[in-house]
């Protein structure tokens, strides 16, 4: 709250955003953002099982093996959907949970922080946009801390895991994705550029 320029976007560090966090809260974040990363991680697992559920039919097998190893590639694949469905809904309260209560404690240490300024300062700042700048920046903080940076974790760990899938179960196809890995990238990253400056704010 201090200077006159009340519009400066300054860049924060992830920690300081987390500064208002107790332990607890802090632990609950942890524990969200392990189970965000561990969905996203499983996920690709699920291509072990597929292909051999498909393997197993016209080998030479029986009727009665094709369907034991079916059934049992299905239960294998059925107790990771339960996995990551537990893990995701733990990560959602978890992340959601504590991101609010964090919010909440920030707004009344910004509306504390108001309301001990001088009354020279209220001559400077334009005192009516206060509650929409402060519910906007709180919001973001709270996106930020939570439910943002689970997704990041999860679609992070989810890439990484299938790029690990994908060179042990195939690598010369492996190594042919990433060759146009880049292109992709570029061609997003134009889009990207594109949609933001034709964007009206």
């Amino acid at each position: 709250m201090e200077g006159k320029d009340t519009n400066n976007d300054a860049a924060v560090s992830f920690s300081k955003l987390l500064s208002c966090a107790s332990g607890g809260e802090k632990c609950k974040l942890i524990i969200g953002w392990i189970c965000a990363a561990a969905s996203g991680s499983v996920l690709p697992l699920f291509f072990f099982y597929l292909g051999p559920i498909f393997d197993s039919f016209g080998q030479g097998k029986t009727a009665e093996e094709t369907y034991d190893q079916v059934v049992e590639l299905c239960l294998i694949m059925l107790y990771l959907a339960i996995g990551i469905t537990f893990a995701s809904i733990l990560q959602n309260y978890l992340l959601l949970s504590t991101s609010a209560a964090i919010a909440a404690r920030l707004r009344a240490r910004y509306l504390k922080a108001v309301l001990n300024q001088e009354s020279a300062w209220y001559d400077q700042t334009n005192y009516l946009e206060l509650p929409s700048k402060l519910s906007k920046e709180v919001d973001m903080i709270q996106a930020g801390i939570g439910q943002k940076y689970g997704q990041i974790l999860y679609a992070i760990c989810m890439s990484l895991a299938g790029i690990v899938v994908g060179f042990y179960k195939g690598w010369i196809m492996a190594f042919a994705m990433l060759a146009i890995g880049p292109i992709l990238l570029i061609g997003m990253g134009i889009f990207g550029a594109v949609m933001q400056k034709n964007t009206i704010v």
